[in-house]
């Protein structure tokens, strides 16, 4: 497959403009369900959206990286590819739906959130039609379409939560909603692919999809363990805080996720290209790996420097209730970046096919920050589980996995331009609170500009560096 600079950076940047338009609404989302619903319940519906990503999870199952990486390596396979993915979705979603609320009921939640789990698992049979578009999307270098398609499910359902609200309804209400704004995510996206292909399962045989259930297993294992290694922290937090704490923990967390929405755009990218070159053109797999590392670096380094700096700001864009998350705010900017780091690289994982390693490593990890979160929340509550997802992440997760992708491919990243960038923004957050004697938009906007400057001046940011991260020449795939 052949992929034009003009198509890289189209894609990577109309992926970035749809995750601004996507952080927008979930922000405005997140603020109006805490404001009209009340804190409590925000921080149910974030519970319940992190156990629903689990169950998506197992509806991927690895699907998404495996046919994106055939279909880069074969594309004229691609409508074959297609409906056997299609087809692998009417076994998965039943068995995730039920596994959902097998999990609600296990973890003895009370009967609204039960409720609300059901009808949430809904959505997961219009999540599994959007995935099957968003491989091909992504395979194409197409994912400006994902995005606008996702912007247009998000943004609608802010007047549907205004009726609800109206309407005096609950958490149920709530998940309805998130139900509503799926079925719009497929709608769109089918509407954008109707030249292209339609959804079909038609022709598959069963012993093709047994096969590919067996080649995506170790990566799917490994996304289910990956997307459970996010979600224990609100799970640990169920168990062990109030429900204030876990509201405001959820309200954090909340604003941190734009940033690693932004960096999984910036990966899938960065996927395509790099499954396109390896193995045959290792020189380019190490350069492209490389500018991706240092210009995810650069941007979620200039956001976190803000973030740490005015986190009453933004705490307060969400709802005067949950401002005193403003500690939890700071601990997670600092996880953000090191998360960041992970969700850029760890694909590569999949296109050097080191599966079976990545998933040992990622159950280990799962393990491990279970532990090190029930002690600390224990002990401490949310802002003891913040510093053990930070001391999970950098020592559990991100070390071992740079670690594995050099012993699985000889890759060797360069963190001088990733440490530079943490280096500024803790400085540009320092200085300007110091400066501003304030945690406000004022400190924000002054550690956001001193950042820029304190990069350029360590050199963290050399001449030509955002024009070199979008300089892939074509590509042609083997």
């Amino acid at each position: 497959m052949i992929f034009a600079r003009r198509s890289i950076l189209t894609s990577t940047l109309g992926q970035i403009a749809g995750r601004v338009a996507v952080t927008l609404g979930r922000l405005a989302i997140a603020a109006l369900i805490i404001r009209a619903f009340g804190k409590e319940t925000f921080g149910e519906y974030a519970l319940l959206l992190g156990i629903l990503a689990v169950a998506e999870s197992l509806i991927d199952f690895g699907t998404v990286e495996l046919f994106v990486r055939e279909i880069c390596r074969t594309p004229a396979d691609e409508p074959r590819l297609l409906r056997t993915m299609s087809a692998m979705k009417l076994w998965q979603t039943p068995i995730a739906a039920a596994l959902l609320l097998g999990a609600l009921v296990a973890l003895r939640y009370p009967a609204d959130v039960v409720t609300a789990g059901a009808v949430g698992a809904i959505s997961l049979l219009f999540l599994a039609g959007v995935q099957v578009f968003y491989t091909a999307f992504r395979a194409s270098l197409s994912m400006e379409r994902v995005a606008a398609a996702e912007s247009v499910s998000v943004l609608a359902m802010i007047p549907l939560l205004l009726i609800a609200s109206a309407a005096r309804g609950g958490l149920v209400a709530v998940l309805a909603c998130h139900v509503v704004s799926r079925v719009i995510y497929l709608a769109v996206l089918a509407w954008l692919a109707r030249n292209r292909f339609r959804l079909s399962a038609a022709g598959v045989p069963r012993n093709e999809i047994a096969g590919r259930f067996r080649s995506a297993s170790t990566i799917g294992w490994t996304g289910v363990m990956v997307v459970l290694y996010e979600a224990i922290d609100l799970l640990v937090l169920s168990r062990v805080a109030t429900g204030a704490g876990l509201a405001h923990y959820s309200a954090a967390q909340r604003l941190i996720w734009p940033l690693l929405m932004a960096a999984a755009a910036m990966s899938s990218t960065l996927y395509a290209v790099a499954a396109s070159r390896w193995p045959s053109d290792f020189v380019g797999f190490q350069r492209a790996s490389q500018r991706g590392l240092d210009l995810c670096a650069l941007a979620t380094g200039w956001a976190v420097a803000a973030m740490a700096a005015g986190p009453t700001f933004f705490l307060s864009l969400l709802g005067r209730e949950v401002t005193p998350a403003s500690t939890l705010l700071r601990l997670l900017a600092v996880f953000c970046f090191l998360r960041a780091m992970s969700v850029m690289i760890g694909p590569l994982v999949y296109v050097v096919e080191a599966q079976r390693r990545g998933l040992a490593l990622v159950i280990f990890a799962v393990a491990a920050k279970s532990v090190a979160l029930a002690v600390a929340g224990i002990a401490g509550g949310a802002e003891a589980v913040a510093w053990a997802t930070i001391a999970s992440e950098a020592c559990l997760y991100l070390a071992p996995l740079v670690v594995l992708l050099r012993r699985a491919s000889g890759l060797r990243l360069s963190w001088d331009v990733a440490a530079r960038s943490a280096a500024c923004a803790a400085a540009a957050a320092g200085a300007a609170a110091w400066l501003t004697s304030s945690s406000t938009l004022p400190a924000a906007a002054v550690a956001a500009g001193l950042y820029v400057l304190l990069v350029i001046l360590t050199g963290a940011l050399p001449d030509g560096t955002f024009r070199r991260a979008f300089s892939w020449r074509n590509v042609e795939q083997h």
